[in-house]
């Protein structure tokens, strides 16, 4: 399937992809946009999710001025790809049980509602939190472009990890509750409050 203008997926409605659905224009979702096992979902258009969209496959939010809007629930289980200049907007929920990769170069990763990671979320280059993010999985601040800016609630649960490399800062000016696992071998600043109740590593 290839949208190229206007598609819209009413409530009620449901689109069921094991293929390829390429969307390089406006593509709404009020119902359900399942994405299966070994479909591929490319959007280099706009992707307004307020239903919810269901990823087991690969998701591809694609370079240059793609834009993905997420107020509805997005389910990844898959693999989801925020490529460089792309930008994916959640004031909804986004649940993380697969693998959410959001590249540097120019990306843009902005929650303000909740994205709860039980899995694996690379943030390779600048992500920011207004709302609420909870971590039971890996939250992979590793790349030499990294930055977390956290101005909400983050919650490092029990068995999570926040691991936290490389010079360039991550900041904290809302609330950082740690009661799993902290690695900090960068800079991370801290100008609201930091509850620690378990294991943090801060390089010397």
């Amino acid at each position: 399937m290839t949208n190229g203008g206007d598609c819209t997926i009413e409530q009620g409605g449901q689109l069921l992809n094991s293929g390829v659905v390429e969307n390089t224009g406006n593509l709404w979702d009020y119902g359900m946009l399942n994405n299966n096992a070994g479909g591929v979902l490319n959007n280099s258009g706009v992707l307004s999710n307020y239903g919810l969209l269901d990823n087991v496959g690969t998701y591809n939010n694609n370079v240059d001025d793609t834009k993905m809007y997420n107020t509805g629930t997005l389910e990844n289980f898959g693999t989801l790809n925020n490529s460089p200049f792309a930008e994916l907007y959640n004031s909804g929920t986004l649940n993380n049980y697969g693998t959410l990769n959001h590249a540097d170069m120019g990306a843009v990763l902005d929650n303000s509602g909740t994205l709860n990671n039980y899995s694996t979320l690379n943030n390779f280059g600048r992500m920011h939190n207004t709302g609420t993010l909870e971590n039971f999985g890996a939250l992979n601040s590793s790349s030499w472009n990294s930055w977390l800016d956290n101005s909400g609630t983050l919650n490092n649960n029990f068995f999570g990890r926040l691991i936290n490399h490389f010079d360039i800062p991550s900041f904290n000016s809302g609330t950082l509750n740690n009661s799993g696992t902290l690695d900090n071998d960068g800079g991370l600043r801290n100008t609201g409050t930091l509850n620690n109740i378990a294991l943090s590593r801060q390089r010397a």
